[in-house]
């Protein structure tokens, strides 16, 4: 660049030197012998072109070298495995800035969830203005070393500039770096989006973006752990990354940073108000742009939607909190569902009993020996009636026949005036909320019932509405 800087003086010298000279041919004097000087013609038309070529060098070498604006935002106890490859970055731009944080993960840890809002806020502030300051003539090249959920988070604030290029930078230098842009071009898809095969209406919706070879460590079933029931796998061409491979190209990086952006919009509008839950493997670059790319869209991504990073000397995930609007809670897994109680069912009443549910109807024939309730009688008394003696009888209750032992595993569906008599037996169901038809003729009935007794008075006595209040300021008691 000092080369080209130098050509644009030298060049600029020899133009002032040789207009100089053309001028004084075309001004005419006394001796003037009517000559012209066709060389300096010649070397004033060079110069001028060599001054076009050096600036037009100078703009070009300015927009694709520009400076490098290196974000660091990682945990204290991380390893910095790109401070080579961040060295030899720098040297070969026109100037370097660095924004670096060290941050304490586990001192913004509470309840599995690191909150870096306020910080991510913070660096994505610093880097905006930085770019917006930075000269308008030069290209603004964005190196990120941050985790992911954080690349994502400062993303969005990168302002929309058609000059503006990211750099994925490998570790420690082992490989090439990849340069991309923003705007990708009219390409072939390269996202494979793997929907599940059957969609839950319960739980949370899991993203897995594998794009690097740490997918090949992951399994698609730690998201039970997160409480997800629906997972969808969006990948490079159907194709899990192998150990050591680095297959993505700078126009790779472009698109995928985009399709990945237009997936995750869509699955989150399918995912209505269940909770989202990414992991991610994918380059810091394309967390980077894949932000800005979500920035640009229409609707509330972060709201809802865990982003997941993995703690390696624990094998754990952590919800990372990268704005305010994300939850404050980590996504645990579902409770187990109470097991369903698939006990025998036997109706011993003397009618068929017909159990309309929403899943159908369940018919239990009736049985030919019911329980029976005996009883004693004697006359005690007559009541005349419209001059006719009605007689009036005691009457004895007895025992209850034909009604089984509890069995292990065996519920029995009895009338309720047997099972209101066996209130300590939790075998005993009852018929509730019958079911008639037009004439009003039981038919059936929605449910069954397991009869309590209970001392307790009814929460109308209890709260004092429905019935009058005693006066306690006349009880003797209290005196």
């Amino acid at each position: 660049m000092t080369a080209v800087n130098m050509s644009v003086v030298v060049c600029a010298s020899v133009i002032t030197a040789s207009l100089a000279l053309v001028v004084e041919d075309l001004i005419p004097h006394q001796a003037d012998d009517g000559r012209v000087v066709p060389l300096r013609w010649v070397v004033f038309a060079g110069a001028l072109l060599g001054l076009l070529l050096a600036l037009w060098v100078r703009t070009v070498v300015n927009r694709r070298r520009g400076t490098l604006f290196h974000i660091h935002l990682l945990d204290e106890a991380m390893p910095d495995l790109r401070r080579t490859s961040v060295a030899l970055a720098g040297a070969r731009r026109m100037s370097m800035r660095a924004v670096t944080r060290w941050i304490d993960l586990g001192a913004h840890a509470h309840d599995d969830v690191i909150d870096l809002a306020e910080h991510c806020r913070e660096v994505a502030t610093t880097v905006e203005d930085a770019v917006n300051e930075d000269r308008d003539d030069t290209g603004s090249v964005l190196a990120p070393n941050m985790l992911w959920p954080t690349a994502l988070a400062v993303g969005g604030y990168l302002p929309r500039a058609d000059q503006l290029r990211l750099l994925e930078l490998p570790p420690n230098d082992t490989a090439d770096e990849i340069e991309f842009d923003l705007n990708p071009q009219d390409t072939d898809a390269v996202v494979r989006h793997d929907e599940p095969d059957l969609e839950q209406c319960t739980g949370r919706v899991g993203v897995w973006l594998a794009f690097t070879p740490a997918a090949a460590h992951f399994s698609r079933e730690r998201f039970a752990e997160l409480g997800v029931t629906t997972v969808h796998t969006l990948s490079y061409k159907g194709r899990i990354p192998p150990p050591k491979s680095t297959s993505l190209t700078g126009q790779d990086m472009t698109t995928i940073s985009r399709e990945i952006a237009q997936y995750l919009e869509r699955i989150k509008a399918q995912a209505g108000e269940r909770e989202l839950v990414v992991i991610a493997m994918i380059p810091k670059a394309v967390a980077l742009a894949l932000g800005w790319h979500l920035a640009q869209s229409r609707f509330r991504f972060f709201r809802g939607t865990h982003l997941m990073h993995y703690d390696r000397p624990r094998d754990r995930f952590f919800s990372m909190r990268v704005r305010p609007s994300q939850p404050t809670h980590p996504p645990r897994p579902l409770a187990r569902p109470a097991a369903h109680r698939e006990s025998p069912l036997r109706n011993l009443t003397p009618y068929q009993l017909d159990m309309v549910t929403q899943h159908g109807t369940v018919t239990l024939p009736p049985t030919e020996q019911a329980p029976r309730i005996t009883e004693t009688t004697g006359e005690a008394e007559a009541v005349t009636v419209g001059g006719t003696a009605v007689p009036v009888l005691h009457a004895a209750q007895g025992e209850v026949a034909d009604l089984p032992d509890p069995e292990p595993g065996v519920l029995l569906v009895v009338s309720r005036f047997v099972a209101a008599l066996f209130p300590d037996r939790d075998d005993l169901l009852v018929p509730v909320d019958e079911v008639r038809d037009g004439t009003g003729r039981i038919t059936g009935c929605r449910s069954l019932a397991r009869l309590v007794t209970t001392t307790t008075a009814p929460c109308s006595a209890a709260s004092g509405h429905g019935q009058e209040q005693p006066d306690t300021d006349n009880d003797p008691a209290r005196t």
